[in-house]
């Protein structure tokens, strides 16, 4: 434990203040609705039928699945294990605070990445916290969680991961392979 709080302070600090955030921002017995009024946990048996489902009759006079339902079935498996243990009522709120959580977490060890090299081990720590706070605490954060849909806190949670790995992959080519991908793209 002390071997890890010294190699990543900025980490620590960076995951205090956004669990602080999210405290600050629970209301307890509330539900959490957003754009849309759909709430998977009050009846999962009939949300994962929704999921599998090409028509989908709940809505209007009923329509066809324009809004990816299928895509819906990650989350549910996040959702579904956690009704076990979690109230109900704090489901969702569970998960957009895991969202708000990993976000920043993601772009403090993508900007690590990027700095690897270039600065001292202080420095990039400074730089990487500074860069996860601004993603936790910029006006686009407050919009995506003000009035939350999912798909929006999944971008969040997910967007810097996708960065990092990316980057990682491109920094560990070789320069054979790497002038084969430029060259083919």
């Amino acid at each position: 434990m002390k071997n890890f709080i010294k190699r990543y302070p900025g980490l620590i600090l960076l995951s205090f203040i956004s669990i602080l955030v999210c405290v600050l921002n629970f209301v307890p017995n509330t539900f959490l609705s957003g754009w849309d009024t759909i709430h998977p946990e009050f009846d999962f048996k009939e949300y994962f039928g929704r999921v599998f489902s090409i028509w989908q009759q709940h809505q209007g006079l009923g329509a066809v699945a324009s809004q990816a339902h299928a895509s819906e079935l990650p989350r549910l498996l996040i959702y579904f294990p956690f009704s076990f243990f979690v109230p109900i009522e704090s489901l969702r709120y569970l998960y957009f605070f895991l969202c708000l959580l990993i976000g920043p977490v993601g772009v403090y060890f993508f900007v690590k990445e990027i700095v690897k090299s270039n600065i001292s081990f202080t420095s990039r720590e400074v730089v990487a916290f500074v860069c996860g706070l601004f993603y936790l605490l910029n006006l686009t954060t407050l919009q995506q969680f003000f009035v939350p849909l999912e798909m929006f806190a999944t971008h969040y949670a997910t967007l810097p991961y996708l960065f990092l790995f990316a980057t990682k992959y491109l920094l560990n080519l070789d320069k054979k392979h790497l002038f084969y991908f430029v060259i083919t793209n």
